[in-house]
């Protein structure tokens, strides 16, 4: 399972969309009126941001590179500029050290916000995790959720308990995760394999059909727009406990056909509970060999 990848574009209401050189233009229009009006700067700010989001869904990195860059530099005291521009360094460019700073820059914003403090504690979470300081990242998530509680930091404690065996602390994250958010897609993905596991087929059946039209694929994988990888992955976890193989290699060639597949390591998915059966099969150690060949595999 891997229910603490993901990014924020996939939990929020979805603003009016703003082309990234539109809102780049505006950082233009606020650097030469000095402080402007209040209100203006929050527009661009959420501009900048929901342009940022716009160009992760196209799969447009260096556009929203660029977008989370430029918010940071025009405010630097804003909390949401701060998370947004961890998150992507964590998640798209694999670089920890960066995205820790970032996360703590928005933990201390002079312009706090809620959710931004929430992400950021969780992103700290996952790269404790990440390193393997197992206590330090739940000490992180647990102050996530006292900041706001978060499906995707439900999501993230779903995972670190899954992929220490303790089913029953993942099945309620993974619960929670899902009444929090019931449009998360990766939530009831999370959610439809721990029903499965509980036996509660015909339910996990149901939520898994939403999770995968909420998420835009069909259900071998195959999808006419971009899908995030975790979408991709979270479904081969849930045909993988079901006993489906097939399904679950499908949605994993799927998964490594995305632009941000390396964000999990050969060894993650090794030891991954969800294959464990799957492990068996040498079509699942073929795509390991094609896509994450052990000599290059991430640390």
């Amino acid at each position: 399972m891997a229910g603490s990848r993901g990014s924020q574009w996939l939990v929020r209401v979805a603003l009016p969309i703003v082309a990234a050189a539109a809102a780049v233009s505006l950082c233009l229009v606020v650097r030469s009126n000095g402080s402007g009006d209040a209100d203006v700067r929050v527009s661009v700010l959420n501009q900048l941001l929901q342009s940022g989001e716009e160009a992760e869904r196209r799969d447009d990195f260096s556009a929203a590179e660029e977008c989370y860059r430029n918010a940071v530099s025009l405010f630097p005291q804003h909390a949401r500029a701060w998370s947004h521009l961890g998150e992507f360094q964590r998640f798209y460019k694999h670089d920890d050290g960066a995205s820790s700073v970032s996360f703590k820059k928005a933990i201390s914003a002079g312009v706090p916000d809620a959710e931004a403090t929430a992400f950021a504690w969780r992103g700290l979470g996952e790269i404790a995790e990440k390193s393997g300081d197992i206590l330090t990242a739940i000490d992180c998530m647990a102050k996530s959720l006292k900041a706001k509680p978060l499906s995707d930091t439900h999501r993230s404690l779903c995972d670190l308990y899954g992929n220490r065996k303790d089913f029953a602390k993942a099945a309620e994250h993974a619960r929670l995760a899902a009444e929090l958010n019931p449009s998360d897609p990766i939530a009831l993905l999370l959610y439809a394999g721990q029903l499965e596991r509980a036996g509660r087929h015909e339910e996990g059946r149901g939520v898994f059909s939403k999770a995968i039209e909420l998420g835009g694929c069909d259900q071998d994988g195959k999808h006419a727009q971009p899908v995030h990888c975790c979408v991709l992955y979270n479904s081969a976890g849930y045909y993988a406990v079901c006993g489906n193989a097939d399904g679950a290699l499908k949605m994993l060639q799927a998964f490594f056909e995305t632009p941000n597949h390396r964000h999990l390591s050969r060894q993650y998915l090794l030891d991954d509970p969800d294959f464990t059966a799957l492990k068996a099969d040498r079509r699942f150690m073929e795509l390991l060999d094609q896509y994450l060949p052990a000599e290059v595999s991430l640390k």
